[in-house]
């Protein structure tokens, strides 16, 4: 295994990352990609770090990135998700893959991550397979603001009112089809294998309806949803459900994105 610290032009600013090989050839190219609020290219707890070389270790490549303006990145950091960062997810992307001489494409991304990697796939004709994490599918942008900070406030301040927070949440964002990320999800999962990784409170509401429809669409074949421990990646203290996380991710591409030769002909 080798690491390379790259920084990869993306519009007037040069975006950080850190490419990952194995010492063979490489079976496909896993994008990590952070969520928002200057999570760092290695994200918490140093997740993506690990999970970079876990992939590796079955025979991936994998590029982690840094958000304009976070961490090595030049420029000024700026998130929003009504139009999540495009620019600089389909210029890191572009750049590994043709140093690599990479085709297949993999992304796992999480929350503000998660939302670009929806964003951006319409341009992405080899990605195949992606996990989403913590994306909420069926939210609509609309928590902002001085009533939603002070809920918010008030959530981390009463013990036990986070749970029935984001169950209310849930109901109430969560009714019908969704909105713009629900449709970007569909779109998706007519052409890619997907794994949604929500928190347990995210199975509330019409989530699993909308697995539901996604499997029966006639898409990609492996449309998959499982739950996480906690509300975010914050709540991943423990080292054994960090440690779970990895294996899942790690797991899933081997078997969704570039299946080894002799899992082909097992299923054929």
């Amino acid at each position: 295994m080798t690491e390379y610290p790259v920084w990869v032009p993306s519009g007037d600013h040069q975006c950080a990352a850190v490419i990952t090989v194995p010492d063979g050839d490489a079976r496909a190219l896993v994008v990590l990609v952070p969520g928002g609020g200057g999570a760092p290219r290695s994200h918490r707890f140093a997740l993506w770090t690990r999970l970079a070389r876990a992939l590796t270790g079955k025979g991936f490549a994998t590029v982690r990135l840094e958000w304009e303006g976070i961490g090595d990145s030049t420029g000024d950091p700026t998130f929003s998700f009504r139009t999540p960062n495009v620019g600089d997810l389909m210029a890191v992307t572009t750049f590994a893959s043709e140093v690599l001489g990479v085709e297949r494409i993999g992304l796992a991304g999480n929350c503000f991550g998660a939302r670009t990697i929806l964003y951006s796939f319409d341009r992405l004709p080899s990605a195949s397979s992606v996990a989403i994490l913590l994306v909420k599918p069926l939210a609509r942008v609309g928590t902002a603001g001085r009533g939603a900070l002070a809920m918010r406030r008030l959530v981390r301040l009463v013990p036990g009112l986070r749970r029935p927070a984001r169950l209310l949440y849930w109901r109430v964002k969560g009714r019908g089809r969704g909105g713009p990320l629900a449709e970007k999800l569909r779109a998706v999962a007519a052409r890619a294998n997907v794994l949604l990784l929500e928190s347990d409170s995210g199975v509330a509401g019409s989530l699993p309806r909308l697995i539901q429809a996604l499997r029966g669409a006639g898409g990609a074949p492996l449309i998959e949803m499982r739950s996480l421990p906690g509300d975010s990646l914050q709540d991943l203290r423990a080292s054994e459900d960090q440690q779970a996380l990895i294996d899942t991710l790690a797991a899933w591409f081997d078997r969704s994105l570039a299946p080894h030769e002799a899992a082909l002909q097992a299923g054929s």
